[in-house]
């Protein structure tokens, strides 16, 4: 049986720009192509991820065998012309989404599974330092005091957000990617202070 998934998740990333798995649940309309599959809100996100994941996993099988490569982990889904000798080795991901015992799982251990993302992901550190003085430019402009906290900056980032979104009637999509990618630098300095 084909999978309904893996042509709508191939339309969603053939634009090779880097996805994560809700926006491309969000572009592919994934509650509309998968009813309600539990009762329990928390289960019924977890076995959605879990159908876009292991798509993508037999998607990524198909792609090498057609010249491309797409690479999948929790917080980088892209796709990218194929590498000479880009092996799909060991990968616990992988694994884990292809392995159909993991489908049904109990809400305990999907608060096990976030909360351990969630630390990991809180460990990384940014890859490239901002010089202070654009962070102190990019306060001003924000209207945000320096230095600020998670809260201050959260806050901010909300009414810009809602503000500026692309579906709003006055929102611009360039503008919100503009203001998204500030966010995410003014994220990081607070991250390397920590």
């Amino acid at each position: 049986m084909l999978n309904p998934l893996i042509d709508a998740i191939f339309i969603a990333i053939s634009d090779q720009q880097i996805h994560k798995v809700h926006t491309i649940g969000h572009a592919i309309n994934v509650n509309e192509i998968l009813p309600k599959l539990d009762e329990e809100p928390y289960k019924d996100l977890f076995k959605k991820n879990f159908l876009i994941m292991n798509a993508l996993f037999q998607l990524q099988q198909e792609l090498i065998n057609e010249g491309f490569y797409l690479h999948v982990s929790s917080m980088h889904i892209q796709l990218s012309e194929h590498k000479k000798n880009t092996p799909i080795g060991k990968d616990t991901l992988r694994d884990y989404y292809l392995n159909w015992a993991n489908y049904e799982t109990s809400k305990q251990e999907i608060v096990e599974l976030l909360d351990s993302f969630w630390q990991r992901l809180n460990t990384l550190k940014p890859m490239t330092h901002t010089p202070i003085d654009k962070i102190k430019a990019l306060c001003s402009k924000w209207q945000l005091s320096y230095p600020y906290d998670v809260r201050q900056l959260k806050t901010c980032w909300r009414q810009y957000a809602v503000t500026h979104h692309p579906d709003k009637a006055s929102g611009c999509a360039e503008h919100f990617k503009q203001l998204k990618n500030e966010y995410e630098l003014l994220k990081a300095h607070i991250m390397t202070l920590s």
